[in-house]
C-alpha cells in the first residue's frame, strides 16, 4: 500500500516511479489482498509504476496473478552486506556467557505468526518425544507473537532448550551468526529473507520450509535442507538430519551464494533498472 501513496504523488508531479513487492501486502492471504479497496488500489499502483520489481519468483507471480498478466515484474533479490575475513567478533559479549562453547541453533527475525516459530517449537517437543537429545535453540528478535511463543515453550516444558533473547545488533548478532551450528527458517510465509543471505554470509547452512523465495536461493544437500512449510513433523525430520550431517561442505557453498548476493551487486542491478526508466 505504501506503493500506491507513491505513484498516485509521482504522477502528480511527474516523476517515474518504481514499486518494489518484498512480501507482506503481496501475499494471498493478507488483509490487503483480501479487502476490496486495497486490492484495487495495489492493482493500480503495480499498472501506473514506470517499473515493478519484486524479490522473488513467487511474488513476480502473485503480480501476474492480481494483475491479470498485465504487469511484467524484474525479479531483484535481496542483498547482504559480506563480512570481512576474520570479522568475526573474538570476544563473547557478556550477555551470551550462558552459550560459549555451547552447540545452539539460530533463528533470527520479528516474532509473527508468518514466521512458523510455534511450528519449530512443536517440533522440538516431537523430538524430546522420541527421545532425542535436543540442541539449544536460540530465539533472536520480538515481535507481538512472543508472549503466545512463551507460553507454548512452557507448556512443552522446553524452557531448558529454547532461549528467548529479544533483538540484537551489530557485534551481538555477529557473534550470534558466527558461533551457532545453522540457521533455521521455519516461515509460513516470506519474500527473501535477508537473516538467511546473512546467515549464508557467515558460512552457516540453513535449515527452512519451501516457500517464497527460499527455494531460490538453497538447494537441499549442498547448502542447506528445504521442509514442507507447516509441517512440525517435516520439521522435527529436518533438524534431526540436519544435527547429523557433517556440515562442514555446506559453508563453502553457503559463502558462495551470499557472495552472489553481495549488495554491490544488487545495487548495480537497481541501477541499471533505474537508468533504463529515466531514459524512457
Amino acid at each position: 500500500l505504501p506503493g500506491y501513496v507513491a505513484v498516485r504523488w509521482a504522477r502528480r508531479h511527474n516523476i517515474p516511479v518504481v514499486v518494489s513487492c518484498r512480501g507482506s501486502d503481496m501475499y494471498p492471504h493478507a488483509r490487503p489482498r483480501q479487502w476490496w479497496l486495497s486490492r484495487r488500489r495495489i492493482i493500480w499502483a503495480l499498472k501506473h509504476a514506470q517499473a515493478v520489481t519484486s524479490v522473488s519468483r513467487q511474488l513476480a507471480e502473485e503480480v501476474s496473478i492480481i494483475t491479470n498478466n498485465s504487469v511484467r515484474t524484474q525479479v531483484i533479490h535481496n542483498g547482504v552486506e559480506i563480512p570481512e575475513p576474520d570479522s568475526s567478533p573474538k570476544l563473547t559479549p557478556p550477555a551470551f556467557a550462558c552459550l560459549e562453547n555451547q552447540t545452539f541453533l539460530l533463528v533470527l527475525g520479528r516474532l509473527h505468526r508468518d514466521k512458523g516459530l510455534d511450528l519449530l517449537i512443536d517440533a522440538l517437543k516431537l523430538l524430546r518425544d522420541q527421545g532425542k537429545t535436543l540442541p539449544l535453540m536460540v530465539l533472536a528478535g520480538d515481535g507481538r507473537e512472543k508472549e503466545r511463543i512463551l507460553q507454548q515453550i512452557n507448556a512443552h516444558k522446553l524452557e531448558d532448550r529454547v532461549l528467548c533473547i529479544g533483538q540484537v545488533w551489530d557485534s551481538k548478532k555477529a557473534w550470534l551468526l558466527s558461533n551457532c551450528s545453522f540457521f533455521v527458517k521455519p516461515s509460513r510465509a516470506e519474500g527473501l529473507p535477508n537473516s538467511v543471505l546473512e546467515a549464508m554470509s557467515y558460512g552457516k547452512a540453513v535449515l527452512a520450509t519451501a516457500v517464497g523465495g527460499l527455494p531460490e536461493l538453497l538447494t537441499s544437500g549442498e547448502d542447506g535442507l528445504l521442509v514442507e512449510p507447516d509441517n512440525p513433523t517435516a520439521l522435527a525430520s529436518g533438524l534431526q538430519k540436519m544435527l547429523n550431517t557433517d556440515l562442514s561442505s555446506y559453508e563453502q557453498n553457503a559463502r558462495r551464494v551470499a557472495q552472489e548476493h553481495s549488495m554491490e551487486k544488487i545495487a548495480k542491478l537497481y541501477l541499471g533498472l533505474y537508468q533504463s526508466v529515466i531514459e524512457r
